[in-house]
């Protein structure tokens, strides 16, 4: 029952962000120009890639506290690493505004970078707090914080276009101000925490060096995993300019809005998972693949009456709505990769496993871009590097997991690898309708030729008494 309430919130809470993230995307692009809200993607950018500044202690007590129900936790360890880590972030949020005011020019981009400062203490305490509630078992509490943060954006996004805003640093100010009610709401439910204040500063440095080694690996790979995409963000806008990386990094961003929800399940399976023998890992690994296999190529088919709806709201993204094709296979395999591999390998250990897997994909998407940038000149070239190197990553370890739990995944491989091929060429080549058809009886075929799939999708489908088939 607990599983389920925490998966049940945590679907809820991404929902919400779902909706907030749809309309910063949607409207937000619509009343700014294509320059300003190159800067309001920008700050997404920097501000998501805040989390190094904790060293991986966030993931330390994550990996840690994992399935150790609260009364068992020593609250006055937990609270001295909280206070020593949320200080050492303090100290670089301080570091980045004195190194902005000495080395960017520009006045939006400094905005955004003195922003981006604020926002790593905000967000890393509240990570902090965040993990350990999960770790816990409480994920419900990280979820309603995530709802309360994503719902008020969402509503002041609303309020904002209503009234005629149309200046990105006020999104920006919102986006913070949110993130601060969020934080408040995650010291309310640790405040049992801090009741503990005569703490060991020398037992809280020694635990946080301890988390920090425990955690750094998972924290390096995450950050590696998210960098696989963001290094076509960081090299278009290097080389070609906030213009061009607004076009792109909006692409990108409808391209990948359904990895919110799946990053948040993986999150709530990791504790739920912590308990199973190696058999039974087996099992559920083997369920929740055949799952994804059935559900997860669906989006192949959703992207034709997205695309017309986009294209219309938004003309002047026209090629943005245009890339999509080449990059909605990194939902696909990115989905995934998070839920079947990112958490099998947290349950089971093996973050060397993850950490090697995602350096190799990062290395295959720098060096790409760099290809697309400096040989090609084309910023097409530099996403395409990257949707490549997503895809070699899952393939790799789909086939390291099959050794692990003993079952073949070469014929899954190809099926899915193929289907995504004729997708994308598809939807490049033909005109929407042809495309369509194409791809929804390329689907047919898909199920019809893996039973596994076509089992797990007749159970989804409701039967005639309303219940599951």
């Amino acid at each position: 029952m607990s599983f389920r309430k925490n998966v049940l919130s945590a679907l809820l809470s991404q929902g919400v962000s779902f909706l907030a993230m749809a309309a910063a995307s949607l409207f937000i692009p619509r009343f700014l120009g294509v320059a300003e809200f190159g800067y309001w993607q920008l700050f997404l950018l920097y501000s998501g890639y805040v989390g190094i500044a904790h060293l991986g202690v966030n993931d330390g007590v994550y990996l840690r506290l994992g399935g150790v129900p609260r009364s068992e936790v020593d609250k006055r360890e937990v609270v001295g690493e909280f206070l020593v880590s949320t200080l050492f972030q303090l100290l670089i949020s301080i570091a980045m505004f004195a190194i902005s005011i000495a080395t960017v020019p520009d006045g939006l981009r400094l905005f955004v970078m003195f922003a981006t400062a604020l926002y790593l203490v905000l967000s890393n305490a509240t990570n902090f707090i965040g993990y350990l509630f999960q770790a816990m078992n409480e994920t419900v509490l990280y979820s309603t914080s995530i709802m309360i943060n994503r719902g008020l954006y969402l509503v002041a996004i609303l309020i904002s276009l209503v009234i005629g805003i149309d200046d990105c640093r006020i999104f920006i100010g919102l986006y913070l101000a949110c993130q601060g009610v969020s934080f408040a709401y995650c010291v309310f439910h640790f405040r049992d925490f801090l009741c503990w204040r005569n703490f060991d500063l020398k037992l809280a440095m020694k635990r946080g060096w301890l988390d920090i080694r425990a955690g750094s690996k998972l924290m390096v790979a995450n950050f590696a995993s998210s960098f696989v995409l963001n290094a076509a963000k960081f090299a278009v806008d290097l080389r070609w300019g906030v213009s061009v990386f607004s076009v792109i990094s909006f692409a990108l961003t409808l391209g990948t809005f359904f990895l919110s929800f799946v990053n948040q399940v993986a999150m709530v399976l990791f504790p739920a998972l912590r308990g199973y023998g190696e058999h039974e890992l087996r099992g559920q690994y083997l369920k929740l693949r055949n799952v994804l296999g059935c559900v997860l190529p669906i989006m192949y088919v959703a992207y034709f009456p997205l695309a017309a709806i986009i294209s219309w709201w938004l003309p002047a993204y026209k090629e943005s709505v245009e890339m999509l094709p080449l990059i909605l296979p990194i939902c696909l395999f990115d989905s995934k990769m998070s839920i079947l591999s990112n958490t099998f390998y947290k349950v089971t250990r093996r973050e060397n496993v993850l950490l090697k897997l995602n350096i190799i994909a990062c290395s295959l998407s720098v060096i790409g871009c760099a290809f697309g940038v400096f040989v090609l000149g084309n910023p097409i070239a530099v996403v395409a590097s990257v949707v490549i190197a997503i895809i070699v990553r899952s393939i790799l370890s789909d086939f390291y997991q099959a050794r692990v739990y003993r079952f073949s995944a070469l014929r899954d491989v190809v099926i899915e690898v193929v289907f995504t091929v004729v997708f994308c060429a598809a939807a490049l080549l033909h005109d929407t309708s042809i495309a369509m058809i194409i791809v929804v009886f390329s689907y047919v075929v898909y199920l019809a030729i893996n039973p596994n799939y076509r089992r797990e999708f007749r159970q989804l489908l409701p039967s005639r008494n309303g219940s599951r088939v």
